[in-house]
């Protein structure tokens, strides 16, 4: 499969998961277990959309998840028909058993607030304004988001009383990585809050004033900055490495008051987290630290052991804006190699030697189509080119 092949893969992959429902189209996680309109998928996906010129359906999926926003300001975690769990259950325990489920309807959406563990997508409200931040700054839609300025700062507000010291605290199971506890103050939803102010502030409506964005950005760097290993720990008490964030500081030039881009790079070009690529995180979370959920089954290592295709995709485009030549290839040349054995972008795959295989266990197999990481595909080759 040549990078053309891949390109037309991702394109075909996100746009098979754009469903019409009874409130018009949008965009789904994914085909089976994911085909439920998660807000976080979707949220990842919206750069994707745009390069495809779906910026009506980034709109509109936008709007509905803020006519539904909860009494104290956060957002679903998804909607759907149906309940959401049941897809769940019916694709991963009993998907040897159920027959196929249709996953389009015209009944009514209904939004869904908590997960598994009785806990929030915690991450909605800051992504949801990033994407919404990213439609208007990429969509041709400045002043859609302008208009809607109010909702905004709600967003923002929802997490004044989880904030300590400046940094926001999660409650656990509740970020992207919601197979692991991960609670109190982590980088990731620092991260993605931060990165939201910034998006707004660009868009033309900044929800805090320089000063305090330049302290919570001092905050971030010095909490979650590790001085011996150069990098940034996800949790100062485990001080696991996460993939995404670093690569989020080098391909966006956070931070660069404190640290070099390129000495960054290259200390996480060096470090066993960038090896074979697309793992969230190293080293490995403790097992306990791991629902008992997501080891039933067979994910163990769902977000410290298997390769996700966003991400991926995410360290091809840092390795391209660094130059590295090498690494963006190889990177492609794995990808294309896994798209070329599913027909579509899957969700996770487990490295078996230089090559990817699509992750099945007894209990779960990995998603295809999926969303997100067709998304950021699409994204990725765009920006990379030819």
């Amino acid at each position: 499969m040549k990078p053309l092949a891949l390109r037309d893969t991702a394109r075909r992959s996100l746009e098979k998961n754009l469903t019409e429902t009874s409130h018009g189209v949008f965009l789904r996680a994914g085909a089976h277990q994911f085909a439920s309109f998660w807000t976080r998928d979707f949220c990842f996906a919206v750069p994707g959309l745009l390069r495809l010129n779906h910026a009506a359906v980034a709109r509109a999926q936008i709007d509905f998840l803020l006519q539904h926003r909860r009494a104290d300001g956060l957002v679903p975690r998804g909607f759907d028909s149906v309940n959401p769990k049941r897809r769940v259950i019916r694709h991963t325990l009993l998907r040897r058993w159920s027959k196929p489920e249709p996953a389009v309807d015209r009944r009514p959406l209904k939004a869904e607030y908590m997960g598994e563990h009785n806990t929030p997508c915690f991450d909605s409200n800051a992504l949801l304004l990033w994407a919404a931040a990213t439609t208007a700054l990429k969509g041709g839609s400045v002043d859609w988001f302008r208009e809607r300025a109010s909702f905004w700062h709600q967003l923002v507000e929802f997490y004044d009383p989880h904030r300590r010291n400046g940094l926001i605290h999660q409650p656990p199971y509740s970020d992207w990585q919601d197979s692991t506890r991960r609670e109190g103050p982590g980088f990731y939803v620092n991260l993605v809050f931060w990165r939201a102010l910034l998006a707004a502030r660009q868009a033309g409506v900044p929800l805090l004033s320089v000063p305090q964005e330049k302290n919570l950005e001092e905050k971030i760097f010095h909490f979650f900055f590790d001085p011996l290993e150069e990098l940034f720990v996800q949790d100062r008490r485990f001080r696991q490495v996460p993939l995404e964030c670093h690569l989020w500081v080098l391909g966006e030039n956070l931070f660069t008051d404190f640290i070099s881009g390129e000495k960054l790079y290259q200390k996480l070009r060096s470090h066993p987290l960038w090896n074979p690529g697309g793992i969230p995180v190293y080293p490995p979370s403790k097992p306990d630290q791991v629902s008992w959920t997501t080891k039933i089954v067979g994910l163990r290592h769902y977000h410290d052991g298997l390769v996700w295709s966003w991400l991926l995709a995410e360290q091809a485009r840092t390795a391209h804006r660094f130059g590295d030549t090498a690494a963006r290839n190889h990177l492609l040349l794995v990808a294309e190699d896994s798209a070329r054995k599913q027909g579509w972008i899957g969700e996770v795959d487990r490295p078996f030697g230089d090559h990817l295989i699509p992750f099945e266990s007894s209990l779960y197999r990995s998603e295809s189509p999926f969303s997100w990481g067709a998304a950021t595909w699409v994204d990725v080759l765009a920006e990379i080119g030819p």
